[in-house]
Formats: structure tokens, C-alpha cells, sequence
């Protein structure tokens, strides 16, 4: 089916075997983004776009990029359009440019391989909802383990995680604060869960730190970037084994994604890699009031209440028009229930540690990306004496990251 969408033709057997064997290592959209980079594909777009009659030059690159980017030119790019039709001549030639690259791919893939509606798969589940502002919630009712189960498989064989725009490539201040924050806590070995490309690998790379990840999308760990690329292991975070041990395991935005019927044997998991006295630092969207950190993200659907008070996570989940949970989140919990998840396998919480933290970095966080500052650090057994000497000396030390930051 990709073939045909792709190139208008069916495959041969040669191109069948091929790609086959692509789709293991690298699935269905990272086979889908190889095929749109094949100049067969660039042959038939040329083929089939009909630009209006009588354009100029210039109206020419801006139809061009509105058609196939779904964008204005930027003046890089058009200027870059206009030398080509200047050195070639030809029209075609702006076109195969465009498709070459990776944003045509990016802007293309959802067009050649739309996301399953779930809500027509199940629609005895789903139920809209009047919200607060003009216009309604699509939400999702679990009535059991077994509508998460469907969920987080409707999820994964849609191949939602390699969609172009889930994942974050590029090296940012976020992703170097969050490598300050987690060479804070003094690890000399680190384990990331779910480290996508691994932009923050590479930043503790970049700190002297020996970091490691774990992720499940292939198109992510075919992104990511060559120093660490190599450390980072395929499988999911429910389901790594790993022969080393960790000073500190982290997850950024990664824990909420899991299905809460296996939240628990992943956090089995991560106690048993850590290192007696390590640290586990965890940023996740916790709804309510918590004690540390205050309230980063309120409580606005009602039938949260009741399962907060329940001490169980939320049944009831927002999704997009299609169904999906929103950002993929199948987890959705109150703090003081997210505290209870990682207590139960024997890690403590280090309430002294984060308030340092939260002093360092609150302040550009309100401002840049609120939603950092729902986060914790539990301990594995680790020392008062410990604690304290790292509370103090996050304390008394300002954030590298932010004063280069204020520097430029």
C-alpha cells in the first residue's frame, strides 16, 4: 500500500524483499520516509502538480512552498529556489529541491500514512464533552486494564511515537538544563528512559558523563547523534535489562507514556539497575496540589476527582479528534499517586533535594516551559550526610546553563 501511495505503482519483488527487511529495524514510517526520499517519488510529484498558468518567478516558489510545505518561503529558502531556477532553467528542477528534503518529508509522511481513527473503532468508549470555552473535549472512558491494554496497542502498530513533530531533535536550553540538573546529582553512570534522539545524552556527554538510554522508536535512535548513538538500546521501557548499574535513572516526559498496568514492573526495573544510594530523577504531568512543586498543572475534569480520592489513576483521558490520548499519555494521576507508584518499590522521595532545584531553575522554568517544574527526585537508600552535601551545593551554586543563557 505505501508503494502505490508513494509512487502510484505496486512494488516488485526486488523493492518488496527490500523494504521488508527495513521494517524491523527502522518501522513503518521510518521504511514510509525512505521511500519518499527516492528520486522515483520526486519523478511523480513533478508529474502531477499543475501550477496556475502564467506565474512568475517569484509567485512560482511561493505556490511551490505553500503546495508542498504548507508554508511561505522563507528568505533562505526562496532565495536558495530562485538560484536554482536562475542556474537550471527549470521549474522541475525548484521541486526535486523541495522534495529532497526533510521538512517535505516530515510535512509529507502524515499525508501518505494518516493516523487510524480510533473513535470509530471503538466508539462505545469515547464521548464528547462541552468544555469551558466554546467548543467540546473528546474523552476516553477506560472501564478496565483492558482498555488501556487496546490503547497503548492502537498506539504503538499506528506507529503514533515516529510521526514527524513527536520528537525534539535539536540541542536546546531545555535539554541542557536538564543535563545540568541531572549531573547535579553528582552520577558518574546515568540511564536514560525514553532518550529519543538522545539530545540530553549527548549534553552529559558534552558534561564528562557516562550516560546511557533507552528508547522504542527506531526513527529516534536513527536521528540521534553519533556520540551517543551507540549507547542508546531499543526496547521498551517496560522491558529493559540491562547488565550495568546506574548512579542516577532518569525520565523526562516519558513516564506518563506507559501503561499504567506495567508502570509497576518498569519501576521494578529501574530500582533494581540503580546503585545503593542512586537517585531517580522523574519529570512527569501530575495534576493537584503537591507539597514541593504546588500546583504546575490543575484538575479540569471532574471525574478526576473522585478517582484521585480513589488513589487510583485517572480512567477518564482527554484525547485529539482521532482518539489518542493527548501527547500519547496513557498515565494521567494525581502527584500524590505518582509519589505512591515509586514508593512502592522502595524508593524514597528527597523533598530537600528538589526545593533546591526548583529555587535554581523555577524561575526561567515559569517563563519557558512550565511544565518542568512537576518533577522528583526519589533516593535508593541513599545517606542523610549524601543528601544534604547535594542539597548544599545545588544551593549555593547558580545554573552554567543560565547564565550563558543571560550572557547572550
Amino acid at each position: 500500500m505505501a508503494h502505490r501511495r508513494v509512487f502510484g505503482t505496486s512494488p516488485n519483488l526486488v523493492a518488496r524483499r527490500r523494504y521488508a527487511a527495513l521494517l524491523s529495524e527502522h518501522g513503518r514510517l521510518g521504511v514510509l520516509s525512505r521511500m519518499l526520499a527516492q528520486p522515483a517519488h520526486a519523478d511523480r510529484v513533478v508529474a502531477e502538480l499543475d501550477p496556475e498558468p502564467g506565474l512568475s518567478d517569484d509567485d512560482f516558489v511561493v505556490w511551490a512552498y505553500q503546495t508542498l510545505l504548507g508554508r511561505e518561503p522563507d528568505a533562505i529558502g526562496g532565495a536558495s529556489a530562485l538560484e536554482t531556477l536562475q542556474r537550471r532553467g527549470t521549474r522541475d528542477a525548484v521541486v526535486r529541491e523541495i522534495v529532497r528534503s526533510d521538512e517535505y518529508r516530515r510535512h509529507a509522511l502524515p499525508r501518505y500514512f494518516p493516523l487510524v481513527d480510533l473513535r470509530s473503532l471503538r466508539p462505545d468508549q469515547y464521548f464528547e464533552r462541552q468544555n469551558q470555552e466554546p467548543g467540546t473535549w473528546v474523552l476516553f472512558q477506560a472501564d478496565g486494564p483492558e482498555d488501556f491494554d487496546w490503547l497503548e496497542t492502537a498506539i504503538l502498530d499506528s506507529g503514533y511515537y515516529d510521526r514527524p513533530g513527536v520528537w525534539r531533535l535539536e540541542i536546546e536550553t531545555d535539554k541542557k538544563l536538564m543535563a545540568e540538573l541531572v549531573a547535579s546529582l553528582e552520577p558518574s553512570r546515568v540511564l536514560e528512559l525514553g532518550c529519543a534522539s538522545g539530545a540530553v545524552l549527548q549534553c552529559l556527554h558534552d558534561l564528562g558523563v557516562e550516560a546511557e538510554g533507552v528508547e522504542i522508536s527506531g526513527a529516534a535512535i536513527e536521528a540521534a547523534f553519533p556520540a551517543v548513538r551507540g549507547r542508546i538500546h531499543r526496547v521498551n521501557a517496560t522491558e529493559f535489562e540491562l547488565s550495568s548499574s546506574y548512579d542516577v535513572i532518569f525520565g523526562l516526559d516519558i513516564f506518563e507514556h506507559l501503561n499504567p498496568n506495567r508502570l509497576g514492573e518498569c519501576l521494578k526495573r529501574v530500582e533494581a539497575h540503580l546503585a545503593p544510594g542512586g537517585f531517580v530523577f522523574a519529570n512527569i504531568p501530575a495534576f493537584g496540589h503537591d507539597p514541593v512543586f504546588g500546583e504546575v498543572f490543575p484538575i479540569y475534569i471532574d471525574e478526576w476527582r473522585a478517582d484521585g480520592d480513589r488513589g487510583q489513576n485517572y480512567r477518564t483521558l482527554h484525547c485529539d479528534e482521532l482518539g489518542y490520548p493527548l501527547n500519547g499519555h496513557l498515565i494521567w494521576g494525581r502527584s500524590d499517586w505518582w509519589v505512591a507508584q515509586f514508593e512502592a518499590v522502595g524508593l524514597r522521595r528527597q523533598p530537600e533535594i528538589e526545593a533546591g532545584l526548583h529555587r535554581r531553575y523555577d524561575d526561567y522554568l515559569a517563563g519557558a516551559t512550565p511544565a518542568r517544574r512537576s518533577f522528583y527526585v526519589f533516593s535508593k537508600d541513599a545517606q542523610p550526610a549524601d543528601i544534604t552535601r547535594i542539597a548544599a551545593a545545588i544551593n549555593a551554586t547558580g545554573s552554567a546553563v543560565l547564565e550563558a543563557l543571560a550572557a547572550h
